[in-house]
């Protein structure tokens, strides 16, 4: 199980690493590292919980047991920063939308009103 997730915990990563060096970025892409991120922030969660737990191999205070916290904390800070920054890329794209459809809808309200005057002239 231990290398099992291990290789879960370095595949992941790498994974990220080539997709973000191929494709441009965009939120489809920040969604699947954010995926990868979130599953291995859970990952690390169970292990730190079996690791450094009651009768684990971790439970005292040593190498093994700052390097479980500084796994789960680390895919942490990386899956709360890939939420930020799909959050903010999301209210970008939200704002450009609306000041489309806004200036869309004033033409037309425009429009309509030049059309109600050229029809009373």
């Amino acid at each position: 199980l231990g290398a099992i997730l291990a290789f879960i915990g370095m595949a992941f990563p790498a994974l990220a690493i080539i997709y973000r060096l191929l494709f441009s970025k965009s939120k489809t892409q920040l969604r699947v590292e954010l995926f990868m991120a979130e599953a291995l922030t859970i990952i690390f969660g169970v292990c730190l919980a079996l690791i450094t737990g009651i009768g684990g191999p971790g439970q005292k205070v040593g190498d093994l047991y700052y390097g479980s916290w500084f796994a789960f904390l680390a895919s942490l800070v990386s899956a709360c920063s890939l939420h930020e920054e799909l959050r903010k890329l999301t209210a970008v794209h939200h704002v450009v939308c609306n000041s489309s459809s806004e200036e869309e809808s004033k033409k037309s309200q425009n429009t309509q009103y030049l059309k109600m005057e050229g029809a009373l002239t």
